[in-house]
């Protein structure tokens, strides 16, 4: 259904001049529609003992056996293509952050040494979507907020409860900056009861500039938590943060103690050493 409701969408796209608006209905429908004539008309191809490649290799609605679709037909899955088309336009921080990643390997295999990808890749993850209560999914225009898209697909509830969480963030580094901008565009820790603890010893330094980029050549010689903290503050200033220069382990149990421990919703290891993150997952 992924790859027949993207065709959907371009002719939707080639049609209106735009895409389909999120959580409009109407234009949900009528990408469904294209979808169920693509369908049937490339089923009819197939079935017409049409001997061209096109009609060997085009997508409609067929069961699918071990892996590769078997010729038999089935009904089109309606629900998860107006699902698709409904929030067509919605962007998530996780998945941009995936995307990117993808992008720059995509770049390193130009070098030659690697294959690059050569095929449609689709991710559909359904268990994120909350848009089967309207009321909870539903963007308002009275309060619009930069968590609208998040809002669309995982509702209102999940952002109220995103807010008010207690994250602990172990290491600035490579991967904690990474995790912290995460942490600052979702909205984690902008709620009344929520706050974000990142806690790293260390200094920046020169190298880290090249794969650490909350840090810039001003920053080197400071903390990284605290520069780092500084950094998405400025983006998201909701954000309630406190940053640490603290090692975690025996001998700091008089501060991360055992209130403070039961205090957090998350631990989010970003750590560099195998000692670290046992005392953690302990």
């Amino acid at each position: 259904e992924i790859h027949l409701a993207m065709a959907g969408v371009l002719q939707f796209h080639d049609k209106e001049k735009r895409w389909p608006g999120i959580h409009n209905q109407e234009d949900a429908k009528q990408v469904v529609d294209i979808c169920q004539t693509l369908s049937d008309t490339r089923r009819r191809r197939h079935q017409s003992k049409d001997g061209s490649a096109a009609a060997a290799a085009s997508c409609w609605a067929q069961k699918v056996e071990w892996a590769f679709p078997s010729g038999e037909p089935r009904d089109l899955d309606h629900d998860r293509i107006a699902r698709y088309a409904r929030l067509f336009q919605t962007e998530l921080t996780g998945f941009c952050a995936f995307l990117g990643g993808a992008a720059a390997q995509e770049v390193l295999k130009a070098s030659g040494k690697f294959t690059p990808i050569n095929q449609w890749v689709h991710h559909d993850e359904p268990c994120l979507v909350a848009d089967e209560c309207p009321s909870n999914a539903m963007m308002t225009s009275i309060y619009p907020s930069r968590y609208d898209h998040q809002i669309a697909i995982m509702g209102k509830d999940f952002q109220a409860t995103l807010a008010n969480q207690r994250v602990f963030l172990v290491g600035c580094g490579a991967l904690g900056c990474e995790y912290l901008k995460g942490l600052a565009l979702m909205g984690v820790g902008t709620g009344r009861d929520g706050k974000v603890y990142v806690t790293d010893m260390d200094r920046i330094e020169v190298s880290n500039l090249s794969r650490q980029f909350l840090f810039r050549q001003h920053d080197v010689g400071h903390p990284k938590s605290v520069r780092g903290a500084l950094v998405v503050q400025k983006w998201n200033p909701t954000m309630t943060i406190e940053a640490l220069e603290k090692k975690v382990g025996d001998d700091s149990e008089d501060f991360f103690d055992d209130a403070f421990w039961e205090s957090l919703g998350v631990c989010w290891n970003a750590l560099d050493n195998v000692q670290a993150r046992q005392y953690t997952d302990s």
